[in-house]
C-alpha cells in the first residue's frame, strides 16, 4: 500500500492530538502520583487530612472491600480502615493503589474533568482550556475507531495545532504549579 503525502500529513497532525492527550493523561497521572508519596512521606494520618481525602479513602476502603466479595478475605482491608480511623497509621496508599480499586478517571481527561479529579483531594483548579475537549473528543474517536487518523487530520491545520499546543502546555503548567502550592502549603491536611 502507498501512502500519499496528504494522507501522510493528514495523519501526523491526528498523530500530535494523540500525543497532546497521552501528554495531559501522564502529566495528571504522575501528579497524583506525586501528591500520593508526598503524603506518605509526610506521614499524614487519616484526621490530619482534609475532608475530601477523608472521604477518598473511605470510598478507597469501601470499594477494595466490597471487590473481595467476602468478609474473610476482607479482612486485612478491614482492619488497615480501622487502623486508618483510629489514628494508629499514616496515609500509604499510593496512587497505583487507589486507581486500581477507584480509577479517577478513565481516558476522558479535559480541564473540566481535571478539575473534577483534583477537587477529591481538595484542590480547586481556577484555570480550564477549552481545547482539552476537542483534544478529548478527537482521542476518543480515534481510539474508538469512530474516525481514521486522515478524518480527524483533515479538518485541523497547522495553525491550529500550534494553538492547542500552546494553550494545552500553558494550562498543564499552571495545573502543576496549583498542586505544587497545594502540597508546599501541605492544603491536603485540615485546616487547624
Amino acid at each position: 500500500m502507498q501512502v500519499n503525502a496528504t494522507t501522510l500529513r493528514t495523519s501526523v497532525k491526528a498523530g500530535l492530538v494523540i500525543m497532546l492527550y497521552n501528554l495531559v493523561e501522564s502529566t495528571i497521572t504522575m501528579s497524583l502520583t506525586r501528591i500520593h508519596d508526598v503524603m506518605k512521606a509526610r506521614n499524614v494520618k487519616f484526621d490530619e487530612l482534609n475532608s475530601d481525602l477523608k472521604k477518598m479513602l473511605v470510598v478507597y476502603y469501601n470499594y477494595s472491600i466490597e471487590k473481595k466479595n467476602d468478609v474473610h478475605k476482607s479482612f486485612d482491608h478491614i482492619m488497615e480502615f480501622i487502623g486508618h480511623i483510629k489514628g494508629n497509621l499514616v496515609f500509604d496508599v499510593s496512587y497505583k493503589s487507589l486507581s486500581d480499586m477507584y480509577p479517577l478517571y478513565s481516558g476522558n481527561l479535559d480541564s473540566r474533568e481535571i478539575k473534577s479529579v483534583l477537587s477529591k483531594y481538595g484542590m480547586e483548579i481556577s484555570n480550564a482550556a477549552s481545547e482539552l475537549r476537542s483534544i478529548k473528543k478527537w482521542r476518543n474517536e480515534l481510539a474508538h475507531g469512530e474516525k481514521s487518523f486522515e478524518e480527524v487530520g483533515r479538518d485541523l491545520t497547522v495553525q491550529q495545532l500550534d494553538v492547542y499546543c500552546e494553550r494545552t502546555f500553558t494550562y498543564l503548567e499552571s495545573v502543576i504549579d496549583e498542586i505544587s502550592a497545594f502540597l508546599e502549603n501541605e492544603k491536603f491536611k485540615a485546616e487547624t
